[in-house]
Parts: structure tokens; sequence; C-alpha cells
């Protein structure tokens, strides 16, 4: 049985700080998706500017298996409908091509590239708006009203 993991920033903040390079997340707000007792992904929300709508959102996960609709739709809730953002935001490493095609395959499109981000290796912005998401928190709601 998978479910939600809220208010436990400090252990799946430590959990995904052991699975991503770069990490350094400052003040941050985080869910875990949990599978028979243990973390299977998470998602750490990052860099929030209430004032421009914007968040930013670093994921690890140890298997592509979590990725269903409704997991990604319930992680994409809480920028969008929670704080009603208008964008999220992901920076991932050049050489990480697995995120990278896994953030656009779930709607975030490239924006571009911050040369030498990551020290000696660039980093790939890439932004999800509101809308764009809108499959994935419209699929939410229609499989949680039945």
């Amino acid at each position: 049985m998978r479910w939600l993991l809220y208010g436990e920033d400090e252990i799946v903040g430590k959990w995904v700080g052991e699975r991503i390079a770069h990490a350094n997340f400052g003040s941050f707000v985080s869910i875990g998706l949990c599978e028979d007792q243990k973390l299977i992904a998470a998602v750490i929300y990052h860099n929030y500017i209430k004032e421009y709508g914007n968040i930013e959102l670093s994921m690890a996960a140890d298997s592509p298996r979590w990725a269903t609709p409704e997991s990604i739709g319930a992680l994409l809730h809480y920028p969008f409908v929670r704080l009603g953002c208008n964008r999220v935001t992901t920076c991932t490493p050049a050489s990480n091509r697995r995120a990278l095609k896994f953030n656009k395959g779930i709607g975030f499109i490239e924006e571009g590239v911050i040369r030498k981000g990551y020290g000696a290796e660039d980093m790939v912005i890439c932004g999800l708006l509101k809308e764009e998401a809108q499959r994935w928190l419209n699929f939410n709601k229609e499989s949680s009203n039945g």
C-alpha cells in the first residue's frame, strides 16, 4: 500500500539529500511517498517566492515505479493548489539525463542552462506552469470524486 508522508521534513530531507548531488535546500517543506513502510520517492519544495507564485521542486526516487498519475497529481497539488503557485521550477545537473527526461515527460519545459551552475557542471532550468499541470491536477480530482 502506498501513502503520502507529511510533516517529516528532517527525515525526508535527509533521504533526498543522500540521493541528490548538490543538495542544498535551505528552508523547505517535503512530501514523501511511502510503500511497505519505506520511502520510495520524495519531493522537496524550496526557494518559495510567494509574491511571484514560484517555488523550486527537487525530486528523488529509488525506482521510477513511483510515478503513477495519482502520485504525480498529489505531489503537484501542494504548490499549485495549496500554495497557489503559477509555476514550479527545477534545476537539474545536465548529466542527469534520466531526471531531465522524466521532468519533460510530465510537462516541464527546458528554459535555459546556467553554465557551470553546479561547479564544473551545467545546470538545466525547467519550468512547469499551472495550466500545463492541469492534466495531473484534474486526474487527481477526478480519481478522488469516484
